[in-house]
């Protein structure tokens, strides 16, 4: 149908069934009104860039409820002169649309399509996105951004060489991303060295292990620090597990009549850890509450997991002694006390869940027995040396 358009034909428009209604300008050639089959009204321009064998292109200018009259004709006619010139107005919307947005915009759209399997790493994605890399570049344009801006921001982190590494994977993953929405053409953080990180080898030596289970036992007796923290450290230490894997267990997960522990999330895919018996002594300790899911509870009650460990950490080891100790060196002492008494590396590797291990882990894989051997050895030799150190 071909008509002016004007604000009473368009209010007059009524869907039909079946098919698309639309109604073409008498005015400006190429502009028209299109009506949904269910009611939805846009404006729109069809093109040519060539004769008729070329093919016919219709170009969205916006919805008829958030857009006048008047500015869809201006925008119409704007990209009627465009053709005239030989310019494609998809192609200039694109370059407006590239040089236009701004890194947040880009790296918004990153978070909204990028699915984490892990709902920690989105946290820590967002959180990167939100609190490092939006500040540093505030409202820069993404095709703006060099390898020099994101080498700057990189510099910060000379001291904290692991977070420099897991900013710099962010922002290549974004940049990598708006190629195709945004046509960025460049990736500047593709040819930016990581840091070379060089591997920790730091853990419980025997008298340090005698001071962790005595000062354990003075601030339990004492209520020096909470519980729900000191019940983490030891099911770190007796298990090998990541922090986070303790920090956000739920009781579901556990299953005492087989002495293991279901990870739905961890870092490496879902796994099953076995339980040796200090390991089930600590968990039966732990008072059960019907209304909180976690077994590492909040100090603050109600139904949440324990947040903060960094503080009740730091205190901890000033009063153990313990010098340029991290919570995660917990778990390189339980794989370093395994290796000293022979545990072989392959059962190792499945007792601390390594990436190549894991990769044959299924749902319903249940420890071997030498599994269980292996965490009761472990165990039992922790004791050991803490009974040892304690007798010298």
């Amino acid at each position: 149908m071909r008509a002016e358009i004007t604000r009473a034909r368009i209010n007059s428009l009524q869907p039909r069934p079946g098919k698309d209604t639309w109604l073409w300008d008498v005015k400006i050639s190429g502009f028209g009104v299109k009506v949904t089959m269910q009611g939805i009204k846009s404006y729109y321009f069809q093109y040519r860039m060539g004769g008729r064998s070329t093919p016919t292109r219709r170009l969205f200018l916006g919805r008829c409820e958030w857009m006048s009259l008047e500015e869809a004709r201006v925008n119409a006619a704007k990209s009627r002169n465009d053709v005239f010139y030989g310019v494609d107005p998809f192609d200039e919307r694109k370059r407006k649309r590239v040089e236009g947005a701004s890194f947040k915009d880009v790296a918004s759209a990153w978070l909204d399509q990028k699915i984490d399997k892990r709902e920690q790493g989105r946290k820590e994605n967002e959180r990167i996105i939100h609190e490092v890399l939006c500040p540093a570049l505030k409202n820069r344009q993404a095709s703006s951004i060099t390898e020099r801006d994101i080498q700057a921001i990189l510099d910060q982190y000379s001291t904290r060489q692991p977070q420099g590494n897991r900013v710099l994977g962010v922002l290549r993953q974004v940049f990598k991303y708006a190629r195709k929405p945004f046509g960025l053409a460049n990736n500047p953080a593709t040819d930016i060295e990581r840091y070379q990180l060089t591997s920790r080898e730091r853990y419980l030596f025997p008298d340090e292990l005698r001071r962790f289970f005595t000062t354990l036992d003075d601030c339990e007796k004492n209520d020096l620090l909470r519980k729900p923290f000191l019940d983490l450290i030891r099911l770190l230490l007796f298990t090998g597990c990541r922090k986070d894997e303790i920090r956000l267990l739920q009781w579901r997960q556990i299953n005492l009549s087989d002495k293991s522990l279901r990870l739905h999330t961890a870092k490496t895919g879902p796994r099953t850890v076995v339980l040796n018996s200090a390991a089930v002594e600590v968990i039966q300790d732990i008072p059960r509450s019907k209304k909180n899911l976690y077994v590492i509870v909040s100090p603050a009650g109600g139904n949440g997991y324990l947040k903060n460990t960094s503080r009740p950490w730091k205190q901890f080891c000033e009063l153990a002694g313990l010098e340029d100790f991290h919570i995660h060196d917990l778990r390189h002492t339980f794989a370093s006390i395994g290796g000293k008494i022979d545990i072989t590396m392959a059962k190792m590797g499945k007792l601390l869940g390594h990436a190549h291990e894991s990769m044959t882990a299924k749902y319903t894989h249940l420890p071997s027995e030498s599994e269980r051997e292996a965490s009761e050895l472990i165990a039992q030799a922790i004791r050991e040396t803490v009974k040892d150190s304690g007798n010298e």
